[in-house]
């Protein structure tokens, strides 16, 4: 009797596909138990909270910015800091910004992605969009509450607060290993 196990992928959804035809080659579908159960492999994961900041119009008046990142997370509160136009990087880049404790964020072109699956497949799936730009970073915890604050030249731009929705992430498929919560927060600014 020849039993067919699911092989040790990344994806479940790949590992049953692959199976299957393994399976169907050999005509032994009838006797394959693959779906009943699956081998789980040791793949980790990490809770994440990514967040992208822009101005509605994209574009960043001139001067010093100081973004102040508080919540329910260690290192406890960052401090970020750049200057416009200094720090605006050349086209489809990005540069780093400085930033306190070990956060790590980036002012870079921002671009469209809003329908990157009607493109033909020989052109990119985003569209840089000129002269505007997005800082992004991210923090390697699921903070329940966040806090923003964004300066320039030291008067106030905003201060919001931010309760992510986060989603589940099983690397290793159900009911196996690690589970990590993971969210992405995207915040436009008048």
């Amino acid at each position: 009797m020849i039993v067919c196990r699911p092989l040790r992928l990344m994806r479940p959804q790949v590992t049953a596909r692959r199976v299957l035809a393994v399976c169907s080659l050999a005509g032994l579908v009838s006797s394959c138990s693959a779906f009943e159960s699956h081998d789980c492999m040791d793949i980790g994961c990490t809770d994440a909270l990514a967040l992208s900041l822009r101005i509605a119009d994209g574009t960043w008046d001139e001067g010093q910015y100081e973004l102040v990142i508080d919540g329910d997370f260690s290192p406890g509160p960052t401090t970020c800091r750049f200057r416009v136009p200094d720090d605006i990087p050349a086209a489809r880049s990005a540069t780093e910004i400085d930033c306190s404790g070990s956060l790590s964020f980036s002012l870079g072109q921002d671009e469209d992605c809003t329908n990157p699956l009607m493109k033909p497949a020989n052109q990119e799936p985003c569209v840089p969009l000129p002269g505007q730009f997005v800082v992004s970073g991210g923090i390697e915890a699921a903070p329940k509450t966040l806090t923003l604050s964004l300066t320039r030249d030291g008067s106030s731009i905003v201060s919001r607060t931010v309760r992510p929705t986060y989603k589940q992430n099983r690397p290793a498929g159900p009911g196996c290993g690690s589970v990590c919560e993971q969210a992405h927060e995207s915040i436009t600014l008048p």
